[in-house]
């Protein structure tokens, strides 16, 4: 079993009180290992710092030929991996309160060691101190970005924990980039989804990109195929006005309502075509006929029954043969088709469409999309959409 397997063990049952810093500890050997630098002292404090963490790990024997601690320290004040190795020691010897002050003096000199942050964070774990765990952690994960996943089974744990969450919303405050990774992770935890709605819009409220980080944690509970869970953070996560314009299909009428993808509307604006909301008028497009492609979608929950699906548009440039444009309704995620809807026979006056559909057993979740196909003949066409329903009944 590898370093970081043997970690994730050991929090998920329970060993370690709150999921104390094994993943850590073994991060640390890790980084020792990977810098070159696994000689006698490195090693013994990596077994130092396993056996005060597990209480099942043997305690380990000073290796041949090292100095003792105070011996260094007479030739280098400074060495603060012998300062280390004393506070561990006593630790192990039952001296905790003794090993504090030395840990605190070892990160005071040296920022960057693992070792003392490692044994800060899993003391303030068993003094429920939350808070100052979690600072730990994010300096640890500063210090060795690579091993950042290997922490979130301690943060987690963290959240779950009263008075967790805001200790864990304090670290996200700053924006770390492994935000909406920790993010997707909670969603496989068994974290309450309320906490998790809170933590990421406290987090990236203000933020560059927050629309795009609140996208990615949908698409987390989407990618498991919770469609209803991730519906109910996109709800979470819309401002209070736009709630009560929650409707079946959202911002059905093109008014560019905000909201996260995927049941907000995504559009195509590209090389298929021009796509984009024209204030006031709807949905407009300009196809050119050159190839086929999604133009619009959004994603939708619709349970099993009659629907009605209905439209208002104008356009113009339809000829035989010249392309198609089209509403398309299909099951997700197996693509299983419920509606074809031809946009046929349109002039420069609004006019409306209807068509009945209905959602099978089993199809909890739909997607909704306006597709453009390829035509023997291409011809250009121009299309405006003022609205769009979809409405229980047939």
């Amino acid at each position: 079993m590898t370093d970081l397997g043997r970690a994730t063990r050991l929090v998920a049952t329970g060993i370690l009180s709150l999921g104390i810093a094994a993943a850590a500890l073994w991060s640390t050997a890790h980084m020792w290992r990977q810098h070159g630098r696994s000689d006698a002292e490195s090693d013994y404090l990596s077994a130092l710092t396993a056996a005060t963490l597990d209480q099942q790990q043997p305690h380990p024997g000073a290796p041949a030929g090292l100095a003792p601690p105070a011996m260094r320290l007479a030739h280098h004040p400074l060495d603060t991996r012998a300062l280390a190795q004393v506070a561990l020691e006593a630790t192990l010897s039952g001296n905790r309160r003794a090993a504090a002050p030395i840990m605190r003096e070892v990160v005071r000199r040296d920022p960057r060691s693992k070792a003392g942050r490692i044994w800060l964070m899993a003391d303030a774990l068993r003094r429920r101190d939350l808070g100052v765990a979690a600072s730990q952690i994010e300096r640890l994960i500063a210090i060795d970005p690579a091993q950042t996943d290997a922490y979130f089974p301690i943060l987690a744990d963290i959240t779950r924990q009263r008075g967790g969450e805001r200790a864990i919303a304090a670290v996200l405050s700053g924006h770390p980039a492994w935000q909406t990774r920790f993010l997707g992770y909670l969603t496989t935890r068994g974290v309450d989804p309320v906490r998790i709605f809170r933590l990421n819009s406290g987090s990236t409220a203000g933020a560059v990109g927050g629309e795009v980080a609140q996208g990615a944690l949908i698409q987390q509970f989407i990618n498991r195929g919770d469609f209803d869970g991730a519906y109910v953070a996109w709800v979470n996560f819309l401002p209070p006005e736009a709630l009560t314009k929650v409707r079946t299909v959202y911002d059905g009428n093109f008014a560019g309502l905000p909201g996260p993808q995927p049941f907000n509307w995504t559009f195509n604006d590209g090389t298929v075509a021009s796509v984009g909301i024209d204030r006031g008028q709807g949905l407009h497009i300009e196809y050119p006929g050159a190839q086929s492609g999604r133009l619009a979608s959004q994603t939708v929950l619709l349970t099993p029954g009659s629907y009605r699906f209905d439209y208002t548009a104008q356009g113009s440039g339809e000829v035989a043969d010249g392309g198609a444009l089209g509403w398309h309704l299909q099951c997700l995620p197996d693509g299983k088709p419920i509606l074809d809807l031809p946009i046929t026979g349109l002039t420069d006056r609004a006019v409306g469409r209807a068509a009945a559909f209905t959602v099978p057993v089993g199809c909890n979740a739909q997607l909704l999309s306006l597709d453009a196909t390829l035509g023997t003949f291409p011809q250009s066409r121009s299309l405006t959409v003022a609205q769009v329903a979809i409405r229980k009944g047939s």
